[in-house]
């Protein structure tokens, strides 16, 4: 399995500066749906912070968190388009899980027990393998990856 050695993430706060460890794709799906009393207690651990601060360790932790996805590039390609648009009127929930379960032939429980940088690895990465093994997805990554360029082609016209 893939490992990224990002093991804790930095938090400037007023009162102080803490080092907060990368939590588990479990605890990300709660703090990101705005739970924070128990997750609180799961992301801190033993950190001494005084309650007043604990939301904003926990919001500012979330804002570095998505900066280091950016920065790794961990985000799932996306390319807007007729196929990309949803026409399944129902919410599923572990889709993205059972992906990744499959791709990284991991039993779909034990995916939130992971660091959520591995799983937005190997998300990213089964999401790719899936649509590479397709005409019609392969011209999908093309695109997705077209609109990310901001320089233009070297070989453009040579």
């Amino acid at each position: 399995m893939i490992r990224i050695n990002i093991g804790k993430i930095p938090i400037q706060l007023l009162s102080e500066r803490y080092e907060v460890p990368v939590c588990t794709k479990a605890v990300w799906d709660t703090l990101r749906a705005g739970d924070c009393s128990d997750n609180c207690r799961q992301l801190l651990g033993d950190i001494d912070i005084p309650e007043s601060e604990r939301v904003l360790l926990v919001e500012a932790y979330k804002v570095e968190m998505n900066k280091v996805r950016d920065e790794l590039k961990l985000t799932v390609p996306y390319y807007p388009s007729e196929d990309s648009k949803d026409t399944v009127k129902y919410d599923r929930y572990t889709v993205s899980d059972k992906l990744v379960a499959d791709y990284a032939n991991m039993d779909i429980y034990e995916i939130d027990g992971i660091s959520i940088l591995e799983y937005w690895c190997l998300e990213r990465d089964a999401f790719i393998y899936l649509l590479s093994r397709t005409e019609k997805g392969r011209e999908y990554l093309d695109n997705a990856y077209r609109i990310t360029c901001t320089e233009a082609d070297e070989n453009l016209f040579g």
